[in-house]
């Protein structure tokens, strides 16, 4: 499915906005060629991408400070190649996400490591357990 979804387009507030706490869910743009589960995914994605990436462009006018790369987690983000297509190219910057398949299960790994005396920091753990990969932006 190529990057626009065809022309179809998904405003995902389903529970609306803070803006807008009564705001709606719409597909727009819906034909007979875009009405597949391939279109309303991509749309979806981007439409979700386009959310985020102005709450964080609104962070960035009240001085939290622009970033070069995001940073995610999760398999909803880890296993989903569209998705993180869509914020990589909306937010024009990369997408990290670990290594692991369990972040919670290593970070708890960390923690007690630290805690064992094993290392120092969190940080000096982390040096040795965790890694990252980047999506490039097409």
């Amino acid at each position: 499915m190529p990057a626009g979804a065809e022309g179809l387009r998904v405003d995902p507030l389903f529970t609306g906005s803070r803006s807008n706490p009564h705001a709606t869910a719409s597909f727009c743009g819906l034909t007979l060629q875009t009405f597949t589960p391939g279109h309303m995914a991509r749309a979806l994605f981007e439409g979700m991408a386009v959310q985020l990436a102005d709450a964080y462009r609104e962070a960035v006018a009240l001085g939290a400070g622009e970033r070069s790369r995001l940073v995610g987690s999760g398999n909803g983000l880890k296993l989903n190649a569209l998705l993180r297509e869509a914020l990589a190219a909306e937010f024009g910057m990369p997408v990290a996400v670990g290594l692991q398949e369990e972040e919670a299960a290593v970070g708890a790994a960390l923690c007690a490591a630290v805690a064992d005396g094993a290392y120092a920091s969190i940080a000096e753990a982390s040096a040795e357990f965790i890694g990252s990969r980047a999506e490039a932006r097409d």
